[in-house]
């Protein structure tokens, strides 16, 4: 979204609404619950952003309305992390354009589900937390959830832990999180998703 941003002119942060030109969406097709294809999703909008100032702070974050149909959600976390919590981090990373021969020797189907399960292991600030869930390249905005299934925040970037390979695909030491409190007050999201 960055690219986007940087296009329009809203690097200061903006609550204009304007129609995304520069970034690509596409969303699954899905049969008899897999995946079978990917088709390009037109008319996103580009809601509200924070300031290039506020990105480099840490709350990397937009806001985006896209024109599908939701069958379900999930609800979003009413309390701050917690040290030793437990926590679910899933997404679909790097669905690329890869070979299917380079995608083997990565070990990594490419557009699979990953999922990773563990604990929060550190709390560096109000809005910001890392957990000892695998961290996945190209995973970047995935949810990260609770117990109950709640969203408590976002994949941000991830860490190798070790002597991790930063061209593999998995990196084993983990993510650090966006908590979305804190970025949805930011953004000020609940009057937005009230209207």
């Amino acid at each position: 979204m960055r690219e986007e941003i940087e296009a329009a002119g809203r690097t200061a942060g903006s609550r204009e609404e304007i129609l995304c030109r520069f970034t690509s969406f596409e969303v699954p097709i899905v049969k008899r619950g897999q995946i079978v294809g990917w088709k390009p999703l037109k008319n996103v909008k580009l809601i509200r952003n924070l300031s290039a100032q506020e990105w480099q702070d840490g709350y990397d974050a937009a806001l985006l309305q896209a024109p599908v149909k939701a069958p379900a959600y999930l609800p979003t976390a009413q309390h701050q992390p917690a040290l030793g919590k437990e926590i679910w981090s899933f997404g679909f990373p790097v669905r690329t354009r890869r070979s299917p021969e380079r995608l083997q020797a990565v070990g990594y189907p490419d557009g699979g589900l990953r999922v990773s399960f563990e604990k929060i292991t550190e709390i560096p600030s109000d809005h910001t937390f890392a957990s000892d869930c695998d961290g996945f390249n190209g995973n970047s905005g995935s949810p990260a959830l609770t117990r109950d299934g709640e969203v408590l925040g976002y994949a941000w970037n991830v860490f190798p832990q070790g002597e991790a390979n930063r061209r593999a695909v998995v990196f084993q030491g983990g993510t650090i999180h966006i908590t979305l409190g804190p970025v949805l007050e930011r953004l000020q999201a609940t009057k937005v998703l009230r209207s």
